[in-house]
Order: C-alpha cells, then structure tokens, then sequence
C-alpha cells in the first residue's frame, strides 16, 4: 500500500488550486481594466490589463512547476493587497476573501515545492520483482 500517493495527490491538487486562484485574480485584474476605461482613466486600465497578464503568466508557470512562480505570485497578492489597504483602507481590500485566497496560495506553493523536490518519474524504466 503507497501510502505516499495520497499525501502527493493531494499536494497536486494545492498545485492546481493556486493555478486556479492566479488566472481568478488576472480575470479580475480584467474586470477592473474593464471598469477603468470605462470610467475614462486609460492609465489605470493598462496597469490593469499589464497586472493581468502577470497573473497569468504566472499561473502558467505554477502549472509548469515553478518555484520561482509561486513565489512571485504571494509576493504580487501581498503588495496588492498592502497597496489597496493603504489607498482605500480595511473594507476596501476584502478581508475575508484576502484571507480565503492567500492560505489557497500559500497551500498552492506549498505543493508546488513538494512537487519540484520528488524524483522525475522514470515510466520507461523497468521494476524487477
């Protein structure tokens, strides 16, 4: 019984969960181009569709593996919501749901690293036994 498989599983499902919060938050970072260049502010709407393309950038590169990815992507969520904290205050920067993606990502990373620590799996190689 592999009982590591399960721990591993569930470490590429924390890989998947990050990939799926990043491309949320580059959706959102859409959105609010969206919202900016319909309010007649094009500066805030190209650093908003610049921020989005980041985050999906990103998302790829946690798809792939990247260690430096996950990094980059916590590092990104916390200066934006630092940024939205100081601009707007508290409310503004949506606590709860900070809080709710930030441990998604923070798990995200996590998998990520375990994932890039196992061995490569070698199918071709042959088991005697």
């Amino acid at each position: 019984m592999d009982l590591g498989k399960i721990n591993r599983d569930s470490e590429d499902r924390a890989v998947w969960w990050a990939v799926a919060v990043t491309v949320l938050f580059g959706v959102t970072a859409l959105l609010n181009a969206a919202s900016a260049q319909l309010e007649g502010d094009p500066l805030a709407s190209r650093i908003a569709v610049l921020l989005a393309l980041l985050f999906f950038g990103l998302a790829y590169g946690i798809y792939r593996g990247s260690r430096a990815a996950a990094i980059a992507v916590v590092v990104v969520f916390v200066l934006e919501a630092v940024a939205k904290f100081i601009a707007f205050g508290f409310l503004a920067m949506g606590p709860v749901w900070t809080a709710i993606f930030g441990v998604i990502l923070w798990a995200g990373m996590r998998g990520v690293f375990a994932q890039a620590s196992r061995p490569p799996n070698r199918s071709g190689a042959s088991r005697a036994g």
